[in-house]
């Protein structure tokens, strides 16, 4: 099994060639991520390791479907919904004026969402967020801020 920084950094490539999708393998471990902020109805959200704009999320679909055109009209629509709850959410605890929203599949294929914060002074502010610099942050910095979003995020989930 991979160490925790092992999964974290590794390629999509490394997971294909192991047989497995990296976001199924990071939802079937999703405690050993520093990362990981909580579940909700339709999916997982984690913070993405790279946070050059501060509070960046991914938000992946807990089954395993590679296309969106492949989604039932009602689950899509589902986790469309909680997307933007969990993008509202992080609006206004982190402040930011702007949320920039994308489901690319260009890398991993599995459907999920990038929710991305937007500030005013990031170097890219009025054009999109790509290409993105890296900022990585130490273990501790990443349970802080996934603990002050997923604070927020729990009235989210129905028990």
């Amino acid at each position: 099994m991979l160490s925790n920084t092992t999964k974290e950094n590794a390629t999509q490539t490394d997971m294909e060639e192991l047989g497995q999708c990296k976001f199924c393998s990071m939802i079937k471990n999703k405690r050993n991520y520093d990362t990981f902020i909580t579940e909700l109805n339709y999916g997982y959200v984690f913070l993405n390791p790279n946070q050059s704009y501060k509070g960046r999320v991914i938000y992946i679909l807990k089954e395993h479907i590679e296309d969106f055109t492949e989604v039932d009209n009602d689950l899509f629509l589902n986790f469309c919904g909680e997307m933007k709850q969990i993008a509202k959410i992080t609006k206004q605890t982190l402040q930011n004026p702007l949320i920039n929203v994308a489901i690319l599949g260009n890398k991993i294929k599995h459907l999920h969402w990038h929710i991305i914060p937007r500030y005013k002074y990031d170097s890219r502010w009025n054009g999109p967020p790509w290409p993105i610099d890296t900022k990585l942050l130490n273990p501790d910095e990443y349970k802080e801020l996934a603990l002050l979003i997923g604070g927020k995020l729990k009235v989210l989930k129905n028990d």
